[in-house]
């Protein structure tokens, strides 16, 4: 169920995320948009309706690449739309939906009301979305190809200070979110409640806290501060809750990283767009996909070290990553004066 759940879900996800330039270059952005809802809808169903174990596959990577495109289409939308302030509403939207799943999924659990019914709500959410979309026809996006924003990147050190951040305010926060209750419980010595509390607080709180970072940055605040400054405060929230003794050190930690997790995310999205202006799509699609790795390279190592009663091993090595994050972004990939650059 591992591979189920985790690989063939990754999977989708990450080939929607690169095949989302190529997608939109074909059909269009609003297209692109309903298709996401449609395959979420679709792989829900199919999670909910099958009997059989490749019918189940099929729904993770349908439901996979539905997230995917989302993830990559829903911000260049969102700044098509209203600039990086409304990129802040979307990020704060997602993690807004992964608390209240978390949340309703531990309620249907303790109800013993079957799994499937957990399917069955993520298929109306899609279904909703898809009543919802706003119409968005005769909207050019640059979408460009993936393979040629690669080969640029390569050569630009800017697009790889870019990805260490996107790894930072993506890829962190998953593997964190996995394993903060864990920790708690073990190395800390909380109770689950207490524990459980302050895992859906580090949600909370980015909920609230990826819209006040792009506030900051339509404000004009620093790219320095917002995409520099903010990962290592991150970093430093991360050696406060591995030297953490108690539950308010712990909770001092959480919001202190939370908060250096949140702020960038409207920022980054934004820096990409305006790095590649005529590859939008491709941009957001390769870039994003390094906070779908870090996790699945690192959990395996994360979570035998907080078995083994050692987790705060495992947060210090997971510092480093905003740290030089951070650090490599005191100078934005992309000057501030051309925040006001045409976006095509």
């Amino acid at each position: 169920m591992g591979v189920l759940g985790g690989t063939v879900f990754f999977a989708g996800l990450v080939a929607a995320k690169l095949g989302a330039a190529w997608l939109t270059e074909r059909i269009g952005a609003d297209r692109g948009a309903q298709l996401a809802c449609v395959a979420v809808v679709a792989g829900n169903a199919l999670l909910v309706l099958s009997p059989f174990y490749a019918g189940l596959a099929a729904g993770r990577v349908l439901a996979g690449i539905g997230l995917g495109l989302a993830l990559v289409l829903g911000p260049v939308l969102a700044k098509q739309a209203g600039g990086v302030r409304i990129v802040g509403i979307f990020g704060g939207s997602v993690m807004f939906g992964v608390a209240a799943a978390l949340g309703a999924g531990s309620l249907m659990r303790s109800a013993g009301i079957d799994w499937r019914f957990d399917f069955v709500l993520a298929g109306a959410v899609g279904l909703v979305a898809l009543a919802m979309l706003p119409r968005i026809e005769g909207v050019t996006v640059p979408s460009g190809s993936v393979l040629a924003v690669f080969r640029l990147s390569v050569r630009r050190l800017a697009a790889w200070r870019l990805e260490l951040l996107f790894t930072t305010s993506l890829g962190v926060p998953y593997v964190l979110g996995v394993w903060l209750v864990p920790y708690l419980t073990t190395d800390v010595g909380l109770s689950a409640a207490g524990a459980g509390l302050l895992g859906f607080g580090l949600y909370a709180l980015t909920t609230v806290l990826r819209p006040e970072g792009a506030r900051l940055d339509a404000n004009g605040r620093s790219t320095a501060a917002l995409g520099g400054v903010a990962p290592v405060a991150a970093a430093a929230g991360l050696v406060l809750l591995a030297l953490s003794g108690g539950p308010l050190v712990a909770a001092a930690a959480i919001v202190v990283a939370g908060a250096g997790f949140a702020i960038p995310y409207a920022t980054m999205y934004d820096e990409a767009q305006r790095l590649f202006p005529g590859s939008r799509v491709a941009a957001v699609g390769l870039l994003s996909v390094g906070g779908n790795i870090l996790p699945l390279a690192v959990m395996p190592a994360v979570g035998a070290a907080v078995g083994a009663g050692r987790g705060e091993l495992a947060l210090l090595a997971l510092a480093v990553v905003p740290l030089f994050a951070g650090l490599a972004n005191l100078r934005p990939a992309v000057p501030d004066d051309a925040r006001g650059a045409p976006a095509g």
